[in-house]
């Protein structure tokens, strides 16, 4: 085995715990005995959420101060409290024309011994609400960029948007700065929840002069999010995980949510959340609940805060999404209650006033214990009357996104690029799997797919990028491989001699990867057709189709260094120039329906969680400020890459509204309005869907465009010459394709080292 390939052994208790669990076991589990039997029934079949001192009923407010209070069972429902509703839109993305990112940390400022210095007032006017301001930057005395370190600024008095602090810094040395938004965590005072963050690329710029006497104070006051003159655009962004896990709660993911006795389809509901302990005399420790209202028809999402009221919801066009964050959801249940509103002009507008008691059609309940232990499931709760009668069901599946532990690098604000997109003089170009799809009968290419040879010599035609899939072995190492499955033989000679067996990837070590003779799933595309007749799961060597052709035009070739498959992701980041940006596609299975509406490929995976943090390790350890995209065809995936970091850009890859490939089950995959829809509602920085139907219909670019969002494309359609033209002229930032070594004419720089060249000319 290549010593770059060896790892750090992993966590033995985590792999037990992803061995022992037990997906079949049941997810409507009793509450614990800690409770009476009247309040088991109370929270099981009432479900109604605790009250605090001042509160009406059950609509309360969900502020710091509320959670402080003492909380007691409520046993009647009367009139909401109508109090106002937040609106947000998705906040836009930035576009560059051209700024320094540099990686390099020369940039950070040590006092040295008798180094004169002097005291500087940060000031910043703020709208913090119940969080604290924090401010970190270059210095020891600002943190040196790291989230734990920042120093808290206090709130001026009798200002509440101000908030300052006093600092000594070295003069005349240039200090760099940003300043965040925190949140305490209940019960927890070492920990804070990153609520926003200033995500200027650049960061803020002071340097102090002399003083004119040693009582000499500077100050340096801003407003928050606001630099140069643009005083209109707040360049912000919310924080990431550090301290606190976050749940999302999402209803219509999976089709229709609400199922009401006698209520037509088209009856628009207003949903209420509310959180609640189920240990008595103990206060509920998550953060107030928010929700995203997702327009499937609009492509877009608008964000509301539930102080008192709710989030409106036409399950025909909408999709909802309730996220809190706390450090421990173990004691932590929620109810969610449902009323009838009218029908109204728009779906993002609610009735005035709210609607009363008599308007409420019932309310279900979910204890944690339906929620905790997997990161992702779905979940099918009953709606109860307020006569104790079951009158309908509530379907969610719901998303647990934990911090990523143990990567210091991670709590660094120095950089950010995840919302911006630099606008380049050209189209860019991204090599897919390198020089292309190896195992396609038509394509030819002439190195192996996802092998370095591949990715290396696409970036020396020019590729931008390079395009790869990374997968988890068994003994969680990120490896670059394409498909879900692998073809092995128990034979000990003879690559086709013996009977050929699938296997999934996740259930290889990388040794067995990398020593096997293994061979494409193609061979067994017919006989994997027929498992669920026969119920065999094995090939014979006659089933082998030689036009898939396994390793391409260099077999006999694989076993040079550069030639091997089953590459790890720290291999390719030693291994490629770091001119050459990385596409990396997390694999992470998304199951489909086919025509009969049955689930296919709805394959085996690791916990979300330990796959996305796995391979941000190695990203953040051996990127070295390499480009870098991250890419996925489960929505999820992405949404859990783009909370649990900042620095590198999440991007939605779809193959919607191409009759070529399956239907998902997660309606975010059926449209482009829906991938635009998500990439809004999550702050990605784009799509990648099928070229094809964009190549039909031309003005759905500027669609995707209108909506602030980068616009990769893939497909075979890319790989002609006229189709790669016709793109770049509607303005589609990039193309993924195949064979770059003959679409692009002959060895070039790519885009990253002519913008580098003419950098360096221009000083």
């Amino acid at each position: 085995m290549d010593p770059d390939d060896v790892m750090t052994p992993t966590n033995e208790v985590v792999k037990e715990l992803v061995q022992l669990k037990d997906p079949s076991s049941s997810r409507d589990l009793p509450l614990p005995p800690a409770l009476t039997t009247a309040e088991q029934v109370h929270i099981k079949i009432l479900g109604q959420a605790p009250a605090h001192p001042g509160a009406k009923g059950d609509l309360v407010t969900h502020s710091m101060a509320a959670h402080k209070c003492g909380y007691k069972f409520a046993t009647k429902d009367p009139q909401p409290v109508t109090m106002p509703i937040v609106l947000s839109k998705a906040p836009p993305y930035k576009r560059l024309p051209s700024m320094e990112d540099s990686d390099s940390s020369s940039d950070e400022v040590d006092v040295t011994d008798g180094e004169r210095v002097v005291k500087v007032v940060f000031e910043v006017r703020a709208c913090a609400e119940e969080g604290e301001v924090r401010v970190t930057g270059n210095t020891a005395s600002l943190g040196k960029w790291d989230i734990f370190s920042s120093v808290k600024l206090n709130r001026s008095t009798g200002q509440d948007k101000t908030w300052s602090v006093e600092l000594e810094v070295p003069v005349e040395r240039p200090i760099k700065y940003r300043y965040m938004i925190t949140r305490p965590v209940v019960g927890n005072q070492e920990s804070f929840a990153f609520v926003s963050w200033e995500t200027f690329l650049g960061s803020r710029k002071y340097t102090a002069k002399k003083p004119r006497s040693s009582e000499d104070t500077h100050k340096e006051s801003v407003e928050y999010g606001i630099i140069g003159d643009d005083k209109l655009t707040a360049h912000t962004d919310n924080g990431w995980l550090v301290s606190t896990s976050e749940l999302h709660l999402q209803l219509g993911t999976l089709g229709s949510a609400l199922s009401i006795s006698d209520h037509p389809p088209d009856t628009r509901y207003l949903l209420t959340i509310h959180p609640f302990s189920i240990k008595q005399n103990k206060t509920v420790d998550c953060s107030p609940c928010k929700a995203k209202l997702l327009s499937r028809t609009e492509g877009d999402c608008v964000t509301f805060d539930l102080a008192g009221g709710g989030c409106p919801y036409d399950q025909r066009t909408n999709l909802v999404i309730f996220t809190t964050e706390s450090v421990d959801f173990q004691d932590t249940g929620f109810t969610i209650d449902v009323f009838t509103i009218p029908c109204a002009d728009t779906a993002t507008s609610l009735p005035t006033p709210l609607p009363s008691a008599d308007a409420k059609v019932g309310r279900a309940s979910l204890l944690p214990r339906q929620y905790l232990g997997e990161d992702r499931g779905s979940i099918v709760l009953t709606v109860f009357s307020q006569d104790l009668l079951p009158v309908g069901t509530l379907s969610l599946s719901f998303l647990l996104i934990h911090p990523v532990r143990e990567l210091p690098l991670l709590h660094s604000t120095k950089h950010t690029y995840s919302n911006y997109w630099r606008q380049h003089k050209r189209m860019l170009h991204i090599g897919h799997r390198g020089l292309g799809d190896s195992h396609h009968p038509q394509l030819k290419a002439t190195e192996t797919e996802n092998t370095i040879a591949s990715l290396k010599m696409a970036g020396n035609h020019g590729a931008d990028y390079v395009e790869f899939d990374v997968h988890l072995t068994r003994d969680h190492v990120p490896v670059v491989y394409h498909n879900f499955l692998v073809a092995t033989t128990l034979a000990r000679e003879g690559f086709f001699s013996g009977e050929l067996y699938a296997m999934e990837v996740k259930d290889l070590t990388l040794h067995q990867l990398q020593s096997l003779k293994l061979d494409h799933s193609s061979t067994l595309q017919k006989k994997l057709a027929t498992l669920s007749v026969d119920g065999n799961n094995s090939s014979s060597a006659s089933d082998y189709d030689s036009s898939s052709e396994l390793w391409g035009a260099q077999r006999g070739t694989e076993h040079l260094p550069e030639r091997k498959t089953f590459p790890t992701l720290k291999k390719l980041f030693r291994s490629l120039p770091k001119h050459i940006g990385f596409d990396i596609e997390v694999k992470y299975p998304l199951p489909e329906k086919n025509e009969n509406g049955e689930v296919v490929k709805n394959y085996s995976c690791f916990d979300m969680n330990l796959c996305a943090d796995t391979i941000l390790k190695d990203v953040y350890r051996f990127a070295r400020g390499r480009k870098i995209i991250f890419t996925c065809f489960n929505p999820d995936m992405c949404t859990v890459l783009r909370r649990k970091q900042h620095k590198y850009p999440v991007m939605f890859l779809t193959c919607a509204l191409n009759p070529d490939y399956g239907v998902p089950l997660d309606v975010r995959g059926h449209s482009l309005n829906d991938a635009t829809m998500h990439a809004r509602a999550h702050n990605l920085l784009g799509i990648v869907p099928n070229s094809t139907p964009l190549l039909h219909e031309p003005q759905l670019v500027s669609k995707v465009k209108e909506k602030n969002l980068v616009l990769f494309t893939w497909g075979h359609q890319n790989n002609v010459l006229q189709n790669i033209e016709t793109q770049q002229s509607t303005g589609v930032d990039a193309l993924i394709y195949d064979s770059i070594n003959h679409l692009l004419p002959g060895p070039q720089k790519n885009i990253f080292q002519l913008e580098k060249e003419e950098k360096q000319k221009g000083h």
